[in-house]
């Protein structure tokens, strides 16, 4: 079983058993979006996984942020994307922001982790 973790000022990462999990810290802007995936790519040594993001602690992500999101560059190293949340109006911002953004991989967003990670375990 493959398992590290890595706490820094924007996010925290975990890898185990082939996923990643991240949590944001605070509200998103461009400048951290960017740390956020530079500091993922890092942490999984240029490997691809699936990753569930969670943004329950989240408050705001502004608009510059989610187009990057939505980016090939912040895509680079993921299998498939489970966003975990934790209410119904942050599923349906996530919801409409998949819509939207039409990601080139897979991604849903859930509001049971469980049901997020099983979904990620096709992934692996």
């Amino acid at each position: 079983m493959t398992y590290k973790t890595l706490d820094t000022p924007f996010c925290y990462f975990e890898l185990k058993d082939g996923i990643v999990f991240g949590a944001y810290k605070g509200n998103i802007s461009l400048a951290s979006a960017k740390m956020v995936v530079k500091t993922r790519l890092e942490f999984t040594e240029g490997k691809s996984y699936p990753v569930l993001v969670q943004t329950i602690d989240v408050a705001v992500v502004d608009k510059e942020a989610r187009d990057y999101f939505s980016t090939a560059e912040a895509n680079k190293g993921i299998k498939a994307g489970a966003i975990y949340v934790g209410s119904v109006f942050q599923s349906f911002m996530g919801n409409f922001f998949l819509r939207v953004s039409e990601p080139k991989i897979p991604a849903r967003v859930f509001t049971d982790k469980a049901k997020a990670i099983k979904w990620l375990e096709q992934y692996k």
